[in-house]
């Protein structure tokens, strides 16, 4: 179709991602003149933030890091998208052609573009797993013969003192020197870690830590050759007084810098260090319409949080350089900010010139378990910001749906789409009456949908107010759909009518009554705590499931679902600096609440096949391992028996009523 405009991203990195999956979503898939192509050479995608971690054998698996791009992309109708395997050789901007050296083979084929999105990021100057080093095979490969080495050696040495160099450093001396298994070595041209624009206070923090991990630091020395040697590397070092000297290095980690992965864009649109010269619109120097985002541009420094930025700023202003009009300025950066995790007990980092103390960067942090629960938390939320759930839609003609904590968030952002989809009556259940009423006049402006959006009042945490609540639901003629989504997260120990408060309203279920909690872990961290209620309702979910099906009163679809880290006001009442933690984790991983929601429309949706079980994206997900096997299913029961007993004491005959 000659009217169809093509937009060509070139990559498939924590820059090209988010701009893949929000065009696509918002733009391509609802409109018919645009189509995507993505061109990639790796079929998986690499978090290059958590590989000073990954290189540390049996620390983290592949799949937690290195996730695959298929299923996302699968969920893309084929007239719409096109993903080519393979890697651009060269750039014909008169034309606006790409050509594409396929995977597959040595065939070049020439892709034509609307416009094309250059988000190709960068390579490792000494060729390591940092970053992508070409597929994904490839890439893996290499990781696991560096897993190999380290594992193997007695000398480890970290070159480089950068960001990934110092936390390198510092993973392998939490692992091995500060328990005098292994010698790790770790060698910097500085006098000091890191460089401008960290302060001087961050980076003698950064040494100080690797200090105390028995790291032995080699500051003001470059590495000048390395030589293989059977299993080992030579290393000849110079030290800044001209002295050199020789060591063996059983498992080598250069980590001296990156290359942008632009040589296929001509020299004339590349500056004098290769990156492609890119304007405060993000785009190419003198074209029209070709973006450059993330590593590969020149304008900021190679950093996540900056790659990111650009990301977001590209996929909210495409629209209107899609209809022929111009994107507005792009504001660089000018403050640094960024964190230095230096083993899983410390860390330390800067925003602006402030200096960030450990807490600020890892709450509560913890060794073994705890540390692994807090990275398996941050691999969830970035797994989560580079996935999608797929949008929703279902007639809901004279349906009555209600939404417990529907005043905001994903839930607000659910009743939206019920009005849109033309429910009969939404009842928005909130504490508040006034937020309340401010959501029902908002989605009734966005939708045009009036009389429709009701606002009952519900505070889960007062036993009072359920039962009223209760009473009222029991006059309706029909419920269709039931949502419980109100939540609570806070940092203060409290109790409500006599029960501790994350678990009352997350659960309904007094942590004093039950010994689940307690026999899972004395004395749970915030996060840890907030899970563990979320695991409770899961066991009571599946519970209620199994007691509605043996009761042969009715049949009712229950399920669980999981909307991922999502940017909602869950997060707002963390005091200090936990709020300042939580706001910058939303920025960089936040799903947008209209994502989160289709997680509840898809568990609204769900058919029989989903009774009792838990759903993550949208789609059938396992239950926790705590769950399962004989073990699990004992204390399932254990939980489901001891609240029955504490519903008994509060509302007498409620389980009858099953």
């Amino acid at each position: 179709m000659a009217d169809v405009k093509t937009i060509v991203v070139l990559g498939a990195g924590p820059a090209a991602l988010p701009v893949i999956r929000q065009t696509m979503v918002n733009q391509v898939m609802k409109r018919k003149d645009l189509k995507m192509v993505v061109v990639s050479p790796n079929t998986h995608f690499l978090w290059p933030v958590a590989m000073p971690r990954v290189v540390v054998p049996g620390q983290i698996s592949d799949d937690k890091v290195i996730i695959p791009l298929e299923p996302t992309f699968s969920t893309y109708p084929t007239d719409k998208f096109e993903w080519i395997q393979g890697k651009a050789i060269s750039l014909d901007t008169t034309s606006s052609l790409v050509s594409v050296e396929l995977n597959s083979s040595a065939t070049v084929r020439e892709v034509n573009y609307h416009t094309l999105i250059i988000a190709t990021g960068s390579r490792t100057r000494d060729g390591l797993i940092w970053k992508d080093i070409g597929s994904t095979e490839a890439t893996k490969a290499k990781l696991h013969e560096i897993q190999d080495q380290i594992s193997k050696a007695k000398t480890i040495v970290v070159s480089g003192g950068g960001l990934t160099g110092s936390e390198t450093a510092g993973e392998l001396g939490f692992e091995y020197s500060q328990h005098g298994t292994k010698e790790v070595i770790f060698i910097y041209s500085d006098d000091l870690p890191l460089a401008p624009p960290a302060t001087d206070g961050v980076r003698k923090q950064t040494l100080k830590e690797l200090k105390k991990l028995k790291v032995k630091t080699m500051p003001k020395t470059t590495v000048i050759s390395a030589t293989p040697s059977g299993s080992d590397t030579i290393l000849e070092v110079r030290s800044a007084d001209g002295t050199t000297k020789k060591i063996t290095a059983n498992a080598y980690l250069p980590a001296t810098g990156i290359i942008p992965n632009t040589e296929f864009v001509p020299k004339n649109l590349l500056d004098s260090n290769g990156y492609v010269k890119q304007t405060t619109h993000l785009k190419v120097e003198g074209q029209k319409n070709i973006f450059v985002i993330g590593d590969a541009g020149s304008l900021e420094n190679s950093q996540l949080g900056m790659a990111d930025k650009q990301a977001q700023h590209l996929f909210r202003n495409l629209p209107a350089h899609l209809d022929g009009g111009e994107i507005p300025e792009y504001t660089p950066a000018n403050k640094p900010m960024f964190a230095v995790t230096l083993g899983r007990s410390r860390a330390t980092g800067q925003m602006g010139t402030m200096k960030l103390f450990s807490i600020m960067i890892c709450p509560g942090i913890r060794y073994d378990r705890r540390s692994l629960f807090k990275m398996s938390f941050l691999l969830n939320m970035i797994y989560g910001k580079l996935t999608t759930i797929p949008p929703q839609k279902e007639d809901c003609t004279g349906k009555v749906v209600i939404i417990t904590g529907g005043n905001g968030g994903i839930a607000l952002e659910a009743a939206r789409h019920f009005a849109q989809f033309n429910a009969a009556r939404v009842i928005l259940a909130c504490r508040s009456l006034e937020k309340g009423e401010h959501a029902q006049k908002n989605i009734e402006e966005t939708t045009g949908k009036h009389n429709v959006v009701e606002v009952w009042h519900l505070d889960l945490a007062s036993h009072d107010s359920v039962r009223e609540f209760a009473d009222r639901v029991n006059k309706l003629d029909r419920v269709d759909v039931l949502i419980n989504n109100a939540g609570l997260l806070v940092f203060k120990r409290e109790l409500i009518e006599g029960h501790e408060s994350m678990l009352s309203i997350n659960c309904r279920l007094p942590v004093q009554e039950t010994n689940i909690i307690k026999a899972l872990d004395e004395q749970p961290s915030v996060l840890e705590h907030y899970n563990k209620t979320k695991l409770v309702q899961l066991i009571f979910m599946t519970q209620l499931a199994k007691a509605i099906e043996v009761s042969g009163k009715g049949h009712i679809i229950v399920n669980g679902v999981h909307p991922g880290f999502c940017s909602t006001p869950l997060f707002d009442n963390t005091p200090w600096p936990f709020n300042l933690i939580f706001k910058g984790l939303l920025a960089l991983f936040g799903r947008a609440p209209e994502v989160g929601s289709r997680a509840l429309l898809a568990g609204a949706f769900a058919d029989e096949s989903l009774n009792g079980k838990f759903m993550s994206n949208g789609a059938f997900h396992e239950l926790p391992r705590i769950m399962q096997g004989d073990e699990g299913e004992k204390m399932c029961r254990k939980v489901w028996e001891e609240l029955s007993g504490v519903l008994e004491g509060i509302e007498p005959g409620v389980t009858n009523k099953i």
